[in-house]
């Protein structure tokens, strides 16, 4: 494979905006991205993705915190945006994509931060119907949600990233924190 790269079912863009001949095929953006950490002792990331892509930023390791806005065949694109240079650094934050499992399982994990029992947001988005997910970041079986609706106070559980996650319904349900945002 060496001086050769494969399909990939997504849109390839360098972390830096840098040109490339690569083929140009569809994606799967993040509806909003969510916070994830590294699992494993040392992750990573790649220009493109693939192995054989060169690496870029600096290594992230175990703990470190980022922002994911696209996956494409078991990788993910690190967002480039400033919550996630807070996060983690810019080096690390600008750097492309990195792979979603290592040896022996995941290399990253969901970072849910859990909030007081108590804890209800005001929907502020108006019309239309809200939308859920089964997984934060737009990932899994979306679902309308009737009772979020205009000014409706909701219990909520834990945020990750751009997402929280409501209480009390009957599957998990993700929605993206826009919806108590808007206005």
């Amino acid at each position: 494979m060496s001086g050769q790269h494969t399909r990939w079912p997504c849109l390839l863009t360098t972390p830096l905006g840098r040109p490339t001949s690569q083929p140009l095929v569809l994606w799967t953006p993040m509806v909003v991205v969510p916070s994830l950490a590294v699992v494993v002792p040392s992750l990573v990331a790649h220009e493109l993705p693939e192995r054989e892509s060169s690496p870029v930023g600096e290594h992230l390791e175990s703990g470190a915190r980022v922002l994911v806005q696209a996956t494409c065949g078991g990788w993910l694109q690190l967002a480039p945006d400033y919550e996630s240079q807070l996060l983690c650094g810019g080096a690390v934050a600008a750097a492309g994509w990195v792979e979603e499992r290592a040896e022996g399982g995941r290399a990253l994990r969901s970072l849910e931060k859990r909030l007081p029992s108590s804890t209800t947001y005001q929907v502020t988005r108006a019309g239309g119907p809200c939308f859920a997910w089964s997984s934060p970041g737009g990932a899994g079986e979306k679902r309308p949600l009737e009772t979020l609706q205009y000014e409706a106070r909701v219990a909520v559980e834990a945020e990750c990233g751009h997402w929280v996650k409501l209480k009390g319904v009957p599957q998990p349900a993700w929605v993206e924190l826009d919806v108590f945002l808007a206005g």
